[in-house]
């Protein structure tokens, strides 16, 4: 092979290596670009939801708040900011707004990352998911008590009541990929936790929102098995047994119900 021919020959495995691996390279600093971005988005998105909710507030509401978020900028040290976000975040709850609760109690997860602080934060978007009107509003609320309650069990995987909540969020919000997420979740804690009160009663819940009420009475039964004078199960049982068609249990535990209650 002479030189030239040599020449030829590297210019054109050079050329392969170029088309082979340069084409799915990403410069760092693009990289970089394409997730400061996606933040930027988040963010506005976050931005919008606050403004839109704002919109409704009086003046003196507005007032409050105002003052909460400057107190939030103002603030000089770490633990002064979280007091602030957690007094911000505890004022949209008191206005009754749990998703933009969510929004200042996952930065006070973020600051702070207790597994009670993710519980918190968890709690406040499960309960916006079930506020919230709109699908992208919805969705938002799901995923971030999703990531929420995945923190908590991390911080604290024998803790049954943050697994329960994670499985509860995907029943309220199935996967498209995996619509009976939530439920193995659910059944899979029955087999790791036999006869836990907690999981039977979610279990039972699930039962009746599907019409399964000889499933659910079976559940409900279980627990009163376990804790006899449990509110929520005798309650329960008796719009079960009402559903079931049994008629005499239904009014014998809407009694018990009733005088339970008083």
């Amino acid at each position: 092979m002479n030189r030239q021919q040599t020449i030829l020959v590297l210019f054109f495995v050079a050329l392969f290596f170029t088309m082979y691996f340069g084409c799915d390279y990403v410069p760092k600093n693009h990289a970089k670009a394409e997730k400061t971005e996606k933040v930027s988005k988040e963010q506005i998105g976050e931005q919008k939801m606050i403004e839109e909710a704002k919109a409704v507030l009086s003046p003196e509401q507005l007032s409050n708040l105002g003052f909460l978020e400057q107190q939030v900028q103002s603030s000089e040290s770490d633990t002064a900011k979280v007091t602030a976000l957690k007094k911000l975040s505890g004022e949209w709850y008191k206005l009754k707004n749990s998703a933009i609760s969510g929004i200042y109690a996952r930065m006070v997860a973020e600051a702070e990352p207790t597994e009670k602080a993710w519980i918190i934060a968890g709690s406040m978007f499960q309960d916006g998911y079930l506020q919230a009107e709109g699908d992208d509003s919805r969705q938002y609320c799901s995923e971030n008590a999703v990531m929420a309650f995945e923190k908590a069990v991390e911080i604290n995987p024998e803790n049954i009541d943050n697994r329960i909540s994670l499985a509860l969020c995907f029943t309220d919000n199935p996967p498209q990929d995996n619509p009976m997420k939530g439920i193995l979740m659910l059944r899979e804690l029955d087999s790791k936790y036999p006869s836990n009160p907690k999981v039977l009663f979610q279990l039972a819940k699930l039962a009746m929102r599907t019409n399964q009420f000889d499933k659910a009475i079976a559940r409900l039964e279980q627990i009163l098995n376990v804790q006899p004078g449990n509110a929520s199960a005798i309650c329960m049982l008796a719009d079960a047994y009402k559903a079931g068609g049994k008629d005499d249990k239904a009014k014998l535990f809407a009694k018990k119900c009733e005088s339970g209650l008083k």
